[in-house]
């Protein structure tokens, strides 16, 4: 999960990003290209049971990957035991990606 970056004096690599910062990284895209996103969060995850609750509104964050950034902690906070995920969409309303951002364990 975590970017990857080489050594500019050998073939070792490093840890670019820590967990959350790579996450944040790769939606980044997706949030300067206009996309919402809602935050969801679940008490267990099950293969095919599991009950997502929708934390707060969906949002769209006009590029302010930081502004993400903490309303994934505040879900976070008020949330730890839970299992915290992502839905990123377009303005058509489809899913463009949907990830776990928090597993409580």
């Amino acid at each position: 999960m975590y970017d990857r970056i080489q050594a500019s004096e050998g073939t070792e690599t490093t840890d670019a990003f820590p967990e959350d910062a790579a996450i944040l990284d790769r939606l980044s895209h997706c949030i300067q290209k206009g996309c919402f996103v809602c935050i969801e969060h679940a008490s267990s995850v099950q293969p095919r049971l599991t009950f997502w609750e929708r934390w707060g509104k969906t949002r769209y964050f006009n590029g302010d990957i930081s502004g993400l950034y903490a309303s994934i902690e505040a879900c976070k906070h008020l949330h730890a035991d839970h299992h915290i995920r992502l839905n990123v969409e377009n303005i058509t309303w489809r899913s463009r990606l949907s990830l776990v951002v928090h597993r409580p364990h």
